[in-house]
């Protein structure tokens, strides 16, 4: 009788995935879904948000411009981060840029478990992060009645922060 495989890749759930964009996707991109093709395979294009967390990951290989691959949402999983901003630290949350493959530094969303720095490719390997997303208000001055202030993410589980968007509050008191 045959038996069931238990290497970590063995247990991924991939899923049936499509190229929608104009270029190749590289392996371990962070995608975000752009619907269901007819046939039921999930098609796939760039995160169209920073912070964005329901996102797939590209399996090992390329998918080429209209080509099929696989993709998973199973966490820990190896992604893509841009190497630009530096390699990622244990315990640092790195997240999706909007328009981009790469996970980026001072972007909530996910937490370095590893960097496997490479020099073609820069990888790490993710984990879910335990956020909470909170305004800090930065200035009392109003602009038609909106405070000045900026999303800033936290991680309940290390205590590190992320500076997110620039946005207005209104403060309910005001009301």
């Amino acid at each position: 009788m045959p038996q069931q495989r238990t290497d970590p890749i063995s247990q991924v759930a991939w899923i049936a995935v499509r190229n929608t964009l104009d270029d190749a996707i590289p392996p371990f991109a962070v995608l975000a879904v752009q619907g269901i093709g007819e046939d039921g395979i999930v098609e796939v294009g760039l995160p169209t948000r920073d912070g964005q967390t329901d996102v797939l990951v590209n399996g090992f290989a390329t998918i080429g411009v209209g080509g099929n691959g696989q993709a998973t949402r199973d966490l820990p999983c190896t992604m893509l981060y841009d190497a630009s901003g530096g390699d990622p630290v244990v315990g640092e949350i790195w997240g999706v840029e909007a328009g981009s493959h790469f996970l980026s530094r001072y972007k909530p969303g996910f937490k370095a478990m590893g960097a496997n720095p490479d020099e073609q490719l820069g990888t790490f390997t993710a984990m879910e992060a335990v956020l909470v997303t909170m305004v800090q208000i930065l200035s009392t001055d109003k602009t038609d009645g909106l405070y000045p202030a900026q999303e800033v993410v936290y991680d309940v589980i290390t205590g590190a922060y992320a500076v997110g968007d620039a946005c207005w509050y209104k403060d309910l008191n005001d009301l």
